[in-house]
């Protein structure tokens, strides 16, 4: 009893969907008083539908960080690789004296030249693995 207790202080004290609050509403005015006086009677039906009512609001919101996480990792994975890529933009520039936009088009096109991922490239040139000298087929 308890418990239930506990879960229906939580569930008044919080704030919820209208249907879930309309639901509330109709309880017994002893269900609302359980945390006060453990001994009170409560009928089982209201008790019930109040807790499916909470276990839905707790899926949903199980679902909704579920989601949020995987976009919020998935943004910080372009984040990072976009900090990549325009270091290995500003890395060829700056030796091999052309615009940014030309280096750009020179690492995507060593990667689709070697079957690679645009990232990859970068990363390689940042790390000093791949050579300015090795993008251009012009210059060399």
């Amino acid at each position: 009893m308890h418990a239930l207790a506990q879960a229906v202080a939580l569930l008044v004290a919080s704030p919820l969907p209208p249907a879930v609050a309309q639901r509330m509403s109709t309880l017994p005015d002893r269900l609302v008083r359980l945390t006060r006086n453990a001994s009170d009677v409560v009928p089982a039906e209201p008790v019930g539908f109040v807790l499916a009512d909470l276990a839905e609001v707790i899926e949903t919101q199980h679902q909704r960080l579920v989601e949020t996480t995987r976009l919020a990792g998935q943004l910080q994975q372009a984040l990072d690789s976009r900090v990549v890529i325009e270091q290995a933009k500003g890395i060829v520039a700056g030796r091999a004296g052309v615009a940014v936009d030309t280096a750009f088009a020179e690492l995507r096109d060593y990667a689709r030249r070697n079957n690679m991922k645009l990232h990859d490239v970068c990363r390689q040139v940042v790390t000093g693995r791949l050579g300015v000298d090795k993008l251009s087929r012009q210059r060399r």
